[in-house]
């Protein structure tokens, strides 16, 4: 299973970021994408998500998030492709 291409990774307002990725071929049977994001102040959070893209909300204004999105099925999940992206200020 290959690794889904980031798109975009951008901040919507001060507390929500927008991730987008390019959806892997169907004969790589993923069932859902695992999108985890972190920063050097908090612990990582993970969520499952079907479609291409995910609004990630309650962040912490002026802070920079590593954000990875890596494919899944039934049996295992493929390799992460990261992206970096700030949230804004007020």
């Amino acid at each position: 299973m290959g690794a889904p291409k980031i798109n975009a990774a951008f901040a919507v307002s001060w507390d929500t970021i927008k991730v987008t990725w390019t959806p892997l071929d169907q004969k790589e049977e993923v069932t859902s994408y695992e999108v985890e994001y972190r920063s050097f102040i908090s612990c990582s959070s993970s969520m499952q998500v079907q479609g291409s893209s995910v609004l990630v909300k309650g962040l912490t204004q002026y802070t920079s998030y590593n954000v990875s999105v890596r494919g899944r099925n039934a049996q295992n999940a493929g390799p992460w492709n990261f992206s970096e992206v700030k949230t804004l200020g007020w």
